[in-house]
């Protein structure tokens, strides 16, 4: 059985390490691949892969009856990609999932540190690929790339950072 630092990081509590430890051993904390399609786009000197379905209850679909709209380039007019037009169904649906998830998925089950720690991981995500979310951010809103870059994702990154740190204060 093969741990990674990441593992023991995740697990704080010794009943969480032990639970891991059983699940790796069974086979069974492989997540299953997430299938998504995306729409590629060159910019800013790299490939950016955006998904263009709604996402609901954990994965990527077409919206209810399959129609979609153009999301258009502010800057310019282009259209970027053709995206899903979720119905009053599809938003139903997904706000029932995130319902559902909340009251009895994981992250209701974790302790607050826990939650901090995942919160933490994602500023730490977001600020790795900072240049891409702010690439998009900057063809999708107008904003010029350097204000996307430090304020849009910059700011988003340091607010995922405090209030990781008050989750297991308050």
């Amino acid at each position: 059985l093969e741990l990674q630092n990441e593992d023991i990081y995740m697990a704080p509590k010794f009943g969480d390490f032990v639970q891991m430890v059983v699940r790796k051993h069974r086979g069974e904390d492989k997540e299953e691949e997430l299938e998504i399609d995306y729409v590629s786009k060159y910019m800013n000197h790299m490939t950016i892969k955006m998904p263009y379905q709604c996402f609901i209850n954990g994965r990527f679909v077409n919206a209810e009856g399959g129609n979609t709209y153009d999301s258009i380039n502010p800057t310019d007019g282009s259209v970027i990609a053709k995206v899903s037009l979720a119905t009053v169904s599809d938003v139903d649906r997904a706000v029932a999932a995130a319902k559902d998830a909340f009251e009895y998925g994981e992250w209701g089950k974790m302790n607050a540190r826990e939650r901090g720690q995942l919160m933490y991981r994602l500023a730490g995500l977001m600020e790795e690929h900072q240049e891409e979310l702010a690439t998009i951010e900057a063809i999708d809103s107008g904003a010029v790339y350097t204000l996307a870059l430090k304020t849009h994702v910059g700011m988003s990154v340091q607010t995922f950072r405090y209030f990781a740190g008050w989750c297991d204060k308050i």
